[in-house]
């Protein structure tokens, strides 16, 4: 039997699966770029000047290679972690059956979508805190604002799919109970 979708929410469900796949791309574009930063810093720190543009790396880079590294590391991971979480929103969307929309595969899905948000917290709050010592110790880069802010937005993001994973579970649930008593 065929789920009986109405038009319009199968436009929006398209428009927001497209949307979910270049958000993916544009971020894991990101992410690779923070990488090849941080790989070729660690190999010839001298051609930082022209790896990535929106912010200062040699600055980063000056104040210690340590510094650089943690802080390159954490914002790398985020970066990750934000295109990784969008592939699940992906995933989401295509192993979705909207007559039994409660399976165990979504439910998962769900589940790790919220894990990944507090994670991407703490690595932001991380980064914000030396951030701020750095910035104590002399360092001034107006353009790390991009990769300090939204922390606790992920914190309250995760929150709310961590209670659309418990009504999925519950979901499921009742589901099975259906199932057996039918």
């Amino acid at each position: 039997m065929k789920p009986i979708v109405p038009a319009r929410t199968r436009i929006v469900l398209t428009l927001m699966h497209i949307g979910a796949w270049i958000a993916f791309i544009g971020l894991s574009i990101d992410a690779g770029a923070l990488l090849t930063s941080l790989v070729v810093g660690a190999i010839n720190p001298d051609i930082l000047d022209r790896l990535y543009p929106t912010f200062d790396l040699v600055a980063l880079y000056q104040l210690g290679s340590d510094h650089f590294f943690v802080i390159l590391s954490l914002i790398t991971l985020a970066a990750a972690l934000k295109a990784y979480m969008f592939y699940l929103l992906i995933m989401i969307a295509m192993k979705i059956n909207f007559i039994h929309p409660f399976s165990l595969p979504i439910y998962r899905l769900i589940a790790r979508i919220s894990l990944i948000g507090i994670i991407i917290w703490v690595l932001v709050l991380a980064v914000t805190l030396r951030f701020a010592q750095l910035t104590k110790a002399g360092l001034n880069l107006p353009d790390m604002d991009r990769y300090l802010e939204g922390g606790s937005e992920y914190l309250l993001f995760a929150g709310m799919i961590f209670l659309i994973a418990q009504v999925f579970k519950r979901g499921i649930e009742i589901q099975l109970e259906n199932e057996l008593t039918v």
